[in-house]
């Protein structure tokens, strides 16, 4: 689907992703996590715990290992809690305050990098993901996941309603977001309210769908049959290979069906 066909309403808020370990783990700043191994919690390819653990893994170089399969994030935090992982990725701020202020009160948990279109003010001493971005790729890459941030809790109706009906919705919700019991009931419960107008929205996808589409499919199933081979390997045993490889630096490792694990330089 095109989600600028979408007629957008407006955002209750922007967002802030964080990455944050608990406090026995060994990385405890951003300079641990880009030169430290660190094991984090994931759910699966689409959610936001594997997207900035990969984000950070591919674009800054971190070694993470990256443990999905968790049904969500409260058994992520309390797999961190248990010591099974170090952390996760992808929390977002308003979470972490609103859920878990006793972490930040009593400094269980460490916060090692903030990811957002802004800064959050309540983070002075937390590096922002922006700044830490020097190449222009990486930059383009980082700004296309935070549009996401920026966006955060959206509402929209569908595409091609009429005008009025369309102008009547979004000062309804422009309307909402200044109501002082709405405002209250935020208040009571910790939520956030930093609301994102319409046509904001509307500028913010406008631009997600401007990237560059080399650097939108590094790799996927579009492109993967104009892919050449690099190298190829053959097995001792002539035993054949179906299992996904394990990476760790410039080593490939795999197993094949005759019994044999090799350890492959992907270099050479």
């Amino acid at each position: 689907f095109d989600g600028t066909k979408f007629t957008w309403l407006g955002s209750i808020t922007d967002d802030t992703s964080l990455c944050i370990t608990w406090h026995t783990s060994p990385v405890k700043t951003w300079k641990d996590f880009v030169e430290k191994p660190v094991t984090l919690g994931g759910q699966g390819p689409s959610s936001e715990p594997d997207i900035f653990a990969r984000l950070y893994k591919n674009v800054f170089g971190a070694p993470i290992k990256l443990v999905a399969g968790y049904p969500g994030t409260n058994e992520i935090m309390l797999a961190m809690e248990r010591g099974e992982v170090d952390g996760l990725c992808g929390l977002s701020w308003s979470t972490l305050k609103g859920r878990y202020p006793h972490w930040l009160g009593e400094r269980k948990a460490n916060i090692l990098v903030q990811a957002g279109i802004k800064t959050q003010a309540e983070l002075p001493s937390v590096p922002a993901a922006t700044d830490l971005a020097k190449e222009p790729e990486q930059r383009q890459i980082l700004n296309l996941i935070l549009i996401g941030q920026a966006m955060a809790r959206p509402f929209a109706a569908p595409p091609g309603i009429p005008a009025d009906r369309k102008a009547a919705l979004i000062a309804a919700f422009d309307r909402t977001m200044q109501d002082p019991d709405f405002l209250a009931e935020a208040q009571r419960l910790n939520f956030d309210v930093n609301p994102v107008p319409a046509d904001k929205l509307d500028a913010l996808l406008a631009e997600a769908y401007a990237t560059p589409k080399d650097v939108i499919a590094k790799l996927t199933v579009d492109n993967v049959g104009s892919l050449e081979p690099k190298w190829v390997f053959e097995t001792a045993a002539g035993g054949n290979v179906s299992a996904t490889p394990a990476v760790d630096g410039s080593k490939v490792y795999f197993p094949d069906w005759a019994g044999f694990l090799y350890a492959v330089d992907r270099n050479t």
